[in-house]
C-alpha cells in the first residue's frame, strides 16, 4: 500500500512541478545524486572521477532496502518515508533542503522510493538512465549497456550546454 501511495505522490509532485531554465554543464556547480545502492555500478568510480575533474560538487544519496551503518554513504529506505511521503530521515531532509543545478538519477529499473525522492528534490535539470517507462520522470533518458550506464550519462551530461 505504501509503495503505491508514494507512486501517486510522485506522480502528483512531478505534475505540480515548474519548468526551470536548464543549465549549461560548463556553468554548474551543485550535483546530486539519487543511486540504487542495491545494484552493482561497475563504472561508478569513473563517474566520480569525471565530477571531481570537472569540479563538481556532488552530494549523493543512495536507496538501500535497509539502512546500515555506513558512515561513508548518505543512504535512505523506504522506512526513511511515512505512509503518506513524510520524511523521516534527517540525512534525507538535509539533501532535499538544497538546491542542484542538475541531478543524477541512477537506477536500472523504476522505483518508486527513488522516483518519489526525485520529485522532492530542487533541481533545474534531471539526466537517468533510460527503461522505458519513465516518461514524465526525467529531462533527458540515457539509454547505454550495463557496466558503461555512468560513463555514458556523464558523457551526455557534460554536452549540455
Amino acid at each position: 500500500m505504501k509503495k503505491s501511495i508514494i507512486q501517486f505522490l510522485a506522480k502528483k509532485n512531478y505534475s505540480n512541478k515548474n519548468s526551470q531554465i536548464s543549465l549549461s554543464y560548463l556553468k554548474a556547480s551543485k550535483i546530486a545524486i539519487l543511486i540504487d545502492g542495491e545494484a552493482d555500478w561497475p563504472d561508478y568510480d569513473r563517474l566520480m572521477e569525471h565530477l571531481n575533474t570537472d569540479d563538481k560538487s556532488v552530494s549523493i544519496m543512495r536507496f538501500v532496502k535497509k539502512t546500515s551503518a555506513h558512515l561513508n554513504y548518505d543512504e535512505f529506505c523506504q522506512n526513511d518515508l511515512g505512509l503518506f511521503g513524510q520524511i523521516k530521515s534527517e540525512r534525507l531532509n538535509m539533501f532535499l533542503g538544497q538546491s542542484y543545478d542538475y541531478l543524477l538519477l541512477v537506477n536500472r529499473t523504476t522505483n518508486p522510493f527513488i522516483k518519489y525522492i526525485a520529485s522532492k528534490t530542487n533541481h533545474h535539470t534531471s539526466i537517468g538512465l533510460f527503461h522505458g517507462d519513465q516518461n514524465n520522470y526525467t529531462d533527458l533518458q540515457v539509454k547505454s549497456e550495463i557496466g558503461t550506464e555512468l560513463v555514458n550519462l556523464i558523457k551526455y551530461t557534460r554536452q549540455l550546454s
